[in-house]
């Protein structure tokens, strides 16, 4: 299930952002989408009854990658 959020949201950000979200070791990608979910992206693990994204995926992983 969690490689279907991936999916969703590597198709939603830069090719650049791809790049480096599939360079990163499993627990931070997991990481980075609890943090999505938690920001309002739709990864269908949680957030029940959201279907649209309320953050811009690129700029959350700009975030992320500070964090």
């Amino acid at each position: 299930m969690a490689m279907e959020a991936l999916s969703k949201l590597m198709d939603q950000i830069s090719p650049a952002h791809q790049e480096w979200v599939e360079s990163l070791s499993r627990e931070r990608q997991l990481e980075l989408l609890k943090m999505w979910e938690d920001h309002g992206g739709n990864t269908e693990l949680g957030n029940i009854g959201s279907d649209s994204n309320s953050v811009d995926p690129d700029a959350l992983i700009e975030k992320f990658r500070k964090h």
